[in-house]
């Protein structure tokens, strides 16, 4: 595999790429959600969503590492590197992690 530029992956100058330990990205899958939640799916989505990055960001912070939600991402880009369609899979939000 090429070494990937994670620059590419946000929008704008101020993400701190080299300094970061990982990024986590959340996909939204409606093949899998709609079956299950109907057409509710994509709100509950945004539901859980919040609650998962809420509790990234406490388990980082307990052991003494930074996070950083962001919603400026290059969905395009993102996908592509992730092999996801962008019609039936996207990436809705993604939270990074790192020391400061």
């Amino acid at each position: 595999m090429d070494k990937v530029d994670a620059k590419s992956f946000f929008i704008g100058d101020n993400i701190d790429t080299q300094n970061m330990n990982f990024c986590v990205f959340f996909e939204y899958s409606i093949n899998r959600n709609y079956v299950k939640y109907g057409e509710l799916s994509l709100l509950n989505t945004f539901v859980e969503l919040g609650g998962m990055s809420h509790n990234f960001d406490l388990v980082c912070h307990s052991m003494h590492y930074s996070t950083c939600p962001i919603a400026g991402f290059n969905k395009s880009s993102v996908e592509k590197f992730l092999f996801l369609d962008g019609v039936n899979d996207h990436i809705v939000f993604t939270n990074i992690c790192g020391k400061e």
